[in-house]
Order: structure tokens, then sequence, then C-alpha cells
């Protein structure tokens, strides 16, 4: 990402990104986000992303656990 995108608020411990949404799903963001978040976008995409991210990571170790428990067992 070139600086444009992304800016660090110093002393926050957040970046400004900067994207763009497919206009159905931005008004799907703005319905959720005021739900969940009380209108909170920011906050409701970063739970969405950290959601996402570790879902992912537990998909991609539990066939290495698995892995380990087997070799471990023989």
């Amino acid at each position: 990402m070139s600086r444009k995108q992304v800016r660090r608020r110093s002393g926050m411990g957040s970046e400004r990104v900067i994207f763009t949404l497919p206009a159905g799903l931005a008004a799907e963001l703005e319905e959720y986000a005021q739900i969940l978040r009380r209108g909170n976008k920011s906050g409701f995409v970063a739970d969405a992303i950290r959601g996402y991210i570790d879902s992912f990571r537990k998909r991609r170790h539990t066939p290495l656990l698995r892995q380990g428990y087997a070799e471990s067992a023989g």
C-alpha cells in the first residue's frame, strides 16, 4: 500500500486504511455496524477481519495438530 492509503495515528495503536466496497456490501456494513457496534464501522470491520483470520488459523493448524497427534501415537 502506498503512503496515501495507510496513515499511522501516532500513539493510537491503529492505522487508517482506505478501501472500496461494492455498494450493497457497504450498505450491509452500515446496517450491521449500527446494530452490533452502535454505528462504529471501523470496529465492526476490525471484528470481522479478526474473526476471519482466527478462523483461517484454526483451519490451517487443525491438520497440523492431527498429524502431530498421529505421529506421537504411532
